[in-house]
């Protein structure tokens, strides 16, 4: 652990920047890890709305619901999610997305 800054983590999984990299950030749930720039990790953050968008319904049992197919950066792989962990990733990808612009804005802000 002494390799990596952690940014944010949560039940589902960890986002960290390896020491001396901070171009490039891993996201790390399940049993996926990405390999993302700030970009990217806009890009994620916007697929997770446009796939809440698709599934609006709220406390519903339908079928349709059981699962939720997430885009990725990667226009190669989509990730399959129950609800419950589909939640949490979107609050391990916002949180991490809210910590990186806070510390590039941090940054920015001493120049």
């Amino acid at each position: 652990m002494e390799d990596i800054e952690i940014v944010h983590k949560n039940d589902i999984g960890i986002a960290f920047f390896w020491k001396g990299s901070f171009n490039k950030l891993q996201l790390v749930f399940k049993d996926l890890g990405l390999y993302l720039t700030y970009q990217d990790l806009k890009l994620f953050s916007k697929a997770v709305r446009e796939t809440e968008k698709q599934y609006a319904c709220k406390d519903c049992n339908s079928q349709a619901c059981k699962a939720f197919l997430l885009r990725t950066p990667s226009d190669k792989i989509d990730i399959a999610l129950t609800k419950t962990e589909f939640k949490q990733v979107k609050a391990l990808i916002r949180g991490t997305l809210f910590k990186v612009e806070l510390k590039l804005y941090l940054e920015n802000s001493k120049n």
